[in-house]
């Protein structure tokens, strides 16, 4: 998620509520039963972060959010991507299931370096592709197998060799990458939500109206032709030649086809979560339909083809067309020590490790682990901007 770099942190000395279980402040006003909000998934129910086209690979978060592992729902396979505590939003599986792309931390000098990094699936090893850095995007692979990355305002796109193919200066961070289906263009957004994208062919860039799509995690409509992003409050908007809709908050939101989107709603009463909804709208004429309705609490991750819900009475996956599930019949999820092969990882600096000093009145820990309240917070987190990351403690 982009944002400016004020954002980053608070300064101030205070108590906190309890910490939820994201590792953010549990901040959120009181809720109407009629009201939709975007609401923390409950402890113990790790949540799907993104599954294949195919619904073969499914990215689950571990218990407790200690690292994220990959599951193969034929086999029943879970392998461990990473053991980083909060690692792994807005993590992707490669088009070609070679890869899966995330940014992982390093500590160094006091701080949290980022590295992006990919996890070779086959070979159940880690290459990251650049040395730790202060701020580093999630990396992108393209049905073309291109690879993207950013590192500060740089974006770096390279071969599937991993040989260099391009870098320039996209005057911004940014985050969160997209490609487009067909590879031509790589879509991403300012710290004001601007969408823009990158002509991968020609180097032209184009950018869209604000008051037409505005968002931090673009995504691309199957031909490529359309896009549509979510914004920091949580709405989904949608656009498509000189087009664009606004279709209201949501969670998450993928498209189905080149004109219908997926939105996935929630309904609170009483500070808890009482119905999680899929619904259908069409960018076209707005009409609206619902393609899947649970009670409870469920966390969901979608594509055009499949969606991966996780709740407490199990894992399932469901065809994105017509709404129908079948459970996946999985071990208990534990937190296990193996971790993958790491291929050339660059050694970080000195660590420090931290430290806890007091005068009677005040404790310090120093250094504090940085954590960014708006890039490594998930969506869920109902705070927005105005949510302190929890080092602010």
């Amino acid at each position: 998620m982009n944002a400016t770099r004020a954002l980053a942190f608070c300064a101030g000395v205070f108590l906190l509520p309890p910490i939820s279980s994201f590792g953010g402040p549990s901040l959120s006003p009181p809720v109407s039963s009629a009201e939709t909000r975007l609401s923390a998934f409950p402890v113990g129910v790790p949540a799907p972060i993104d599954v294949s086209q195919d619904g073969e690979l499914l990215l689950l978060f571990l218990p407790g959010e200690q690292g994220f592992e990959l599951v193969d729902t034929r086999t029943g396979q879970q392998d461990i991507v990473s053991q980083t505590p909060h690692t792994g939003y807005f993590a992707t599986i490669s088009p070609d299931k070679k890869y899966v792309c995330f940014k992982d931390f390093q500590p160094a000098d006091g701080r949290l370096l980022q590295v992006p990094v990919l996890y070779d699936i086959a070979q159940k090893k880690l290459v990251p592709l650049a040395d730790p850095a202060p701020a580093a995007g999630n990396p992108v692979v393209s049905s073309c197998g291109q690879i993207a990355y950013t590192l500060g305002e740089q974006l770096i796109v390279l071969n599937p060799d991993l040989s260099r193919c391009l870098e320039t200066d996209l005057g911004a961070d940014a985050n969160v990458l997209v490609f487009s289906p067909d590879g031509r263009r790589l879509a991403f957004s300012d710290p004001e939500e601007i969408v823009s994208w990158i002509d991968l062919d020609t180097g032209k860039r184009g950018t869209l109206p604000a008051d037409s799509l505005r968002g931090y995690q673009p995504r691309f409509s199957p031909d490529s032709e359309s896009l549509l992003a979510r914004r920091s409050n949580g709405e989904i908007t949608a656009c498509r030649a000189g087009r664009s809709r606004n279709f209201g908050p949501a969670e998450c939101a993928a498209w189905l086809d080149d004109d219908t989107v997926a939105l996935v709603r929630k309904q609170v009463e009483n500070f808890a979560v009482t119905r999680a909804q899929v619904e259908k709208r069409q960018l076209s004429d707005g009409s609206t339909s619902t393609l899947l309705t649970r009670k409870g609490d469920v966390a969901i991750a979608l594509n055009a083809s499949v969606m991966a819900l996780n709740a407490e009475d199990g894992l399932s996956l469901a065809d994105a067309r017509t709404g129908l599930s079948r459970k996946l019949a999985l071990p208990a999820q534990s937190l296990p020590t193996a971790t993958p092969k790491v291929e050339t990882a660059p050694a970080p600096k000195d660590v420090t490790p931290l430290g806890v000093t007091t005068n009677g009145s005040i404790v310090q820990l120093s250094p504090a682990p940085y954590v960014h309240q708006v890039y490594d917070t998930p969506d869920s987190l109902t705070g927005g901007y105005s949510c302190c990351n929890a080092t602010a403690a």
